[in-house]
């Protein structure tokens, strides 16, 4: 770059830049003497390499661990080069970009000090700045400042804040990997080509630790000579997967108890540490848990919280005040908390570069070990997933990413701040400029003319008599208030009776439900009773029907290529093949997963099941209806897999089917009986359709469907048609009238973008036309175990449950009363032993008497238990009040093990089912063991909707 070139020609040789050993010392003297007080006396590997390179005014791409010091790698050399300015006139030559208000606020506190004592001024400036910070940020000169790429996009709009930017000479965007994928980015990429407009050239440094692919990015940013500068050091990276019953977890134990005591012992041993979760309402619950056990010395941290709140947060891990943080992806990114010595992961990360991004904060040296736990459910989907996410992440197999591809709404934004700052009037001046970004390179005239017409038309834009265009008085107050960031507005839950249980995104409400429609929240069925604009007033569904939507918030999704390798690997381990063999190319593996994974395989054998491959598209069947295809295709392959065969079978019958997917399966069931034929027919005739075909029918399905409702509010919202503070009752008025406008194309293209993948799919579909993928359903009827193990995993109390077809939730009941640890004690002498219910034999009877009169305790229930204690040391004159109740419980109990024997005692274990529920439960064995565990189950739900109303 020039300007570089023309300051350090005189003082340096380009040899002596590259032969120069401690970059330091080609530091301005100034700044050296500086960094030397705060500890910067030998540079790490990344800035020996980088230094030079900045300090030449070549464009970089940064990339190094967490630890390593990467930050200063970029700001020292271009603070050199400030401070060497001669002509500087009061106006910023440096801009730092960043994802996260938290991490401007961070990286200015980490970087004021040693600006400030080399002379050079900063300011940080955000949506947060206030009115006296955007002021000074006019009046006073400033070297540097740190911003959004929101805040950004507005200050080159503004004709007094652009003015203040026509002397940038350098642009740094840090963790610049975490925007491609996202409208952010697409916002970014076209506002720094906005400023080259402004400054012609200016020298360009990416900083990140995880960049799955370089290329892009200069791409994306339009910096094709951009160099990659990797660091030599690779840090030492070691991650775990644990699962309930390892380690020191008790057998038998409630599940989630056994997973908050290995997460608490983690915790313990470590000096510090981050729990991250993939959601808030986890985040909030983990929390909540903890400190039920004692821990006070662990706080919250994620983005609802006030920023006050969560400083508080990071400087008291940061000072040794607590030992841990349990955090959502607030605390992914570069924020300084200090030294973590573990990082823990509560579920699957679900994606390599999360994981990655995520262990990195510990071990907060180059020289550390990054530790990292992954602690999951016994949910053979999880565990597989993450030991092979923990395989991807040590071996650097991170996922691709990909930038959106002309997203309208970013083009009407743009669009309208471009015309706000009278950069450009002309559209065929305004198709060059956005044809030379990456993200409209391939936007046409005709979609331009689109975009502009549809401005027109909400009043953002007027045409003048010469053609010329001018932004409109309501285009300044759209321009200023909206982002790509979707502003959600939170919808309270309260049941008939005033509870609030919980709060709904209002896009979800508008998109999804209406008077009389259900859904899932906290592991609950409700049905709406009426909606306004401040509250969601529900009821509880007492007989389900259907498979309601659930509100779990915006899943992390997985990949293709993650879901094909974790099929790859059950499929190996189903097959036989040895601990010792996966063990040595998945290090993370324990041999208690290695086990339980096994066991599960070997149950599916005995049963007479087949396993799932890449090769076989494998179907599930019962005799009600339900259908299960196992296939790995990834989140958004399974969902755009259910839409088509949902479109299919609708096309053909009228009839409408529930489906829910995750990474590795569909799940399908219908108001009529679908049979195994239908599926196979669905499968065969859509690999029959071409590319066009398919499309078509996925826009159709997708017309009628909640997704594409959820997303048209908010793509209306970006793009100017409806206020952010319009209400809830004023969205639902117009939105039907978007779905054939601009803003329903640009829905159909994010929810294209961000929830389907159609192109597996359409590879899928002709392998099964080649024959390379077999479909096979399964010999006999039922849910393999591998289904039933892959869908069982225990949602705490308040957490939501995803939705299941409620044949799948009695199956995991039953496998959750197998599990579980009764007390057995004689009514006769008072014998009493602890066992496990899928133990037990058919007939039971004391092992000290011989007594068929044993009564199956809950051990959780001290008062019980102890009331029957004191009956065999005391006498029956002893007990008191609720103690004789309980006596009076545990005779009954013992009646019925007589009488039923084991499935007695099965009746007896789910919660809060005693020796009513448990007859009535046992009464329909006449019918059939599946109408016995349909009654428990509607036993034990009966008691988690009453309880509450109990004294």
């Amino acid at each position: 770059m020039l300007f570089t070139y023309k300051i350090y020609n005189s003082i340096f040789k380009k040899e002596q830049l590259k032969m120069e050993k401690n970059a330091f010392d080609l530091l301005d003297e100034r700044l050296l003497k500086v960094i030397t007080e705060y500890g910067y006396r030998e540079p790490t590997s990344i800035q020996n390499k980088a230094i030079p390179k900045i300090l030449q005014g070549r464009d970089l791409i940064i990339t190094a661990p967490t630890g390593s010091g990467k930050t200063e790698a970029a700001v020292f050399p271009i603070f050199s080069l400030m401070l060497k300015d001669e002509s500087w006139n009061g106006k910023p030559l440096m801009v730092y970009v960043t994802p996260l208000r938290a991490l401007n606020r961070d990286i200015f506190v980490r970087l004021e000090d040693i600006s400030n004592k080399i002379g050079l001024k900063s300011i940080v400036r955000h949506g947060d700045s206030s009115k006296r910070e955007r002021g000074d940020f006019l009046r006073s000169s400033y070297h540097w400042f740190i911003t959004t790429p929101e805040s950004l996009s507005m200050l080159i709009t503004h004709s007094a804040t652009r003015d203040m930017l026509t002397d940038i000479k350098f642009v740094v965007i840090d963790e610049v990997h975490e925007l491609i994928d996202s409208e952010r980015g697409n916002t970014l990429e076209v506002v720094l080509k906005r400023l080259k407009r402004i400054v012609k050239k200016y020298q360009f440094i990416g900083i990140s630790a995880t960049i799955p692919d370089a290329s892009i990015i200069k791409k994306f940013y339009s910096c094709p000579f951009c160099e990659v500068i990797e660091d030599d050091v690779k840090k030492d990276i070691e991650i775990k997967v644990r699962i309930p019953g390892s380690g020191t977890s008790s057998k038998g134990e409630d599940e989630f108890s056994e997973i908050l005591k290995i997460i608490n012992e983690e915790i313990e041993r470590a000096k510090s540490s981050i729990i991250f979760t993939n959601t808030r309402d986890m985040a909030e619950f983990l929390t909540y848990k903890l400190r039920e056990l004692g821990r006070d010395d662990i706080e919250i941290h994620h983005g609802s919280l006030a920023t006050e709140v969560r400083k508080s947060v990071e400087k008291k891990l940061k000072g040794g005040e607590i030992k841990g943080i349990i955090a959502t992806s607030s605390l992914e990114l570069g924020i300084d908390i200090g030294s973590v010595d573990l990082v823990i992961q509560y579920g699957s990360p679900r994606q390599a570069i999360r994981m990655l991004q995520r262990v990195g904060r510990s071990g907060h040296s180059i020289v550390k070990k990054a530790r990292g736990i992954i602690v999951t459910t016994k949910n053979l989907d999880e565990i597989i997933e993450s030991v092979v996410i923990a395989r991807r992440t040590l071996k650097g197999e991170l996922e691709s990413l990909i930038p959106h591809e002309k997203p309208f709404d970013v083009l009407v934004h743009q669009l309208v701040g471009m015309l706000l700052s009278a950069e450009q009037r002309k559209e065929e001046e305004i198709l060059k400029f956005l044809n030379a970004t990456f993200s409209f390179r391939n936007l046409t005239e005709e979609e331009l003319k689109k975009a502009i017409e549809f401005c027109e038309g909400i009043k953002l834009i007027i045409r003048k008599e010469n053609g010329e265009l001018v932004a409109s008085r309501r285009a300044r107050e759209y321009y200023y208030s909206t982002t790509m960031i979707p502003d959600v507005q939170k919808i309270p839950v309260v049941t008939v009776y005033g509870d609030r249980i919980g709060y709904l995104d209002s896009d979800f409400v508008l998109s999804k439900l209406d008077e009389g429609s259900s859904f899932i929240l906290q592991g609950r069925e409700w049905s709406v009773v009426s909606i306004d604009d401040e509250k969601l007033v529900v009821e509880e569904v007492t007989e389900r029907m259907g498979a309601p939507p659930s509100w779990i918030g915006e899943m992390i999704p997985v990949s293709r290529n993650v879901a094909r390798e974790a099929i790859s690997l059950l499929s190996r381990i189903c097959r036989g093949e040895v601990y010792e063999k996966i063990k040595s190319q998945y290090q993370s593996i324990t041999i208690e997963a290695y086990d339980f994974v096994k066991k599960v395989c070997e149950d599916t054998r005995k049963q007479g099941f087949e396993f799932p491959s890449q090769n076989i598209a494998l179907i599930d069947w019962t005799k009600t209806g339900l259908l299960v295809l196992t296939y790995p295709l990834g989140s958004n392959g399974n969902e755009t897999l259910s839409l088509l065969i949902s479109n299919y079978i609708f096309s053909k019958t009228g009839r409408s089917v529930s489906t829910s997917s995750d990474p590795y399966r569909i799940y399908m069931e219908s108001t009529f009986p679908l049979t195994l034929n239908d599926l196979i027919e669905a499968l065969y005739s859509l690999s029959l359709k071409e590319k066009d075909e398919i499309e078509e029918m996925i826009k159709s399905q997708l017309k009628k469907s909640n997704i594409f409702m959820y997303k048209l509010s908010t793509v209306a919202k970006k793009m100017g048609a409806i206020s952010k503070n319009a209400t809830l009752s004023e969205v639902k008025k117009v939105l039907k009238y978007y779905k054939d406008t601009l803003i329903g194309e640009e829905a159909f293209r994010e929810v294209f973008y961000e929830k389907l993948d159609i192109r597996s799919v359409i590879e899928m579909l002709k392998d099964i036309k080649s024959g390379k993928v077999r479909i096979v359903a399964q010999p006999i009827e039922g849910l393999s175990p591998l289904v039933v193990n892959s869908s069982s995993a225990p949602r705490p109390v308040g957490y939501a449950l995803e939705t299941l077809p409620q044949e799948l939730l009695i199956k995991v009941l039953e496998k959750r009363i197998l599990e579980k640890t009764v007390l057995l004690k004689c009514m006769n002498c008072g014998w009493e032993k602890s066992v496990k219910v899928s133990e037990l034999p058919d007939i039971i009877s004391c092992e000290k008497c011989g007594a068929r009169a044993v009564a199956p305790l809950p051990p959780s229930n001290e008062e019980f238990v102890n009331a029957i204690r004191k009956y065999f040391k005391e006498g029956k004159k002893s007990l008191k009040g609720k103690e004789k109740e309980y006596f009076e419980d545990a005779v009954k109990r013992a009646k019925l093990v007589i009488t039923h024997g084991k499935t007695a005692v099965m009746a007896l274990t789910p919660y809060g089912v005693g020796p009513k529920g448990a007859s009535r439960a046992l009464s329909m064995l006449k019918l059939g063991w599946n109408e016995f565990l349909r009654t428990l189950y509607e036993e034990e739900r009966n008691y988690f909707r009453t309880r509450k109303y109990w004294d």
